[in-house]
């Protein structure tokens, strides 16, 4: 009922988010967070706050709007310039400081308050895991940022990425950094880069 994917748009990384779960009785208060993969080994699962979260209808807090006037069918991008202003306290950071301090697997979930405001929250769906990896930052030389950053880049499965040695990325893999990794290496492979 929920899916995330990351791309690379106009020189920073953003992720799509899709979601469609009318039958489940949708609410306005309804949220996406994107937790750490590893947090389903947590007891319970997924019970620390999310690093970067945001309601349904993405800009603003709705969690008071009438109930009747969710669907539960949308879409939004989790970017960096655009991040709802209810964002700005809190443990919430920025797609560039996941990539900075604690790359790796993360997990979308669709989540609801479910009584007080502190977690484990009502899990409504768990989504796809996706890489938030260093790889996904400019850098210098050739690289994914040097893909034209006029439009929304698409690099489709098994395509190579410029550089001075071919580089192919089968469907669901990282993109490969030139830079050292120092992210665990029970990284998730799963999740799209477009």
């Amino acid at each position: 009922c929920v899916r995330g994917d990351v791309r690379y748009f106009e020189g920073r990384t953003v992720i799509d988010i899709e979601f469609n779960y009318p039958n489940l009785d949708p609410l306005p208060s309804d949220w996406v967070g994107i937790y750490p993969c590893e947090d389903a080994d947590l007891s319970p699962p997924f019970r620390r706050e999310p690093p970067l979260w945001a309601f349904t209808c993405y800009d603003r807090n709705c969690r008071s709007d009438p109930d009747d006037s969710a669907t539960g069918i949308g879409n939004f991008t989790f970017d960096d310039m655009t991040k709802p202003s209810f964002t700005s306290g809190g443990i919430y950071k920025t797609i560039e400081k996941i990539i900075t301090e604690s790359p790796g697997c993360y997990k979308i979930m669709l989540n609801r308050i479910d009584g007080d405001n502190a977690p484990p929250y009502y899990e409504i769906c768990q989504g796809n895991e996706i890489n938030l990896l260093p790889a996904l930052l400019p850098t210098e030389g050739p690289s994914v940022s040097s893909l034209p950053s006029s439009e929304p880049s698409s690099i489709p499965s098994g395509s190579s990425l410029p550089s001075s040695e071919p580089s192919s990325i089968p469907s669901g893999s990282s993109i490969p950094s030139s830079e050292p990794s120092s992210s665990p290496s029970n990284v998730c492979v799963r999740g799209d880069v477009r």
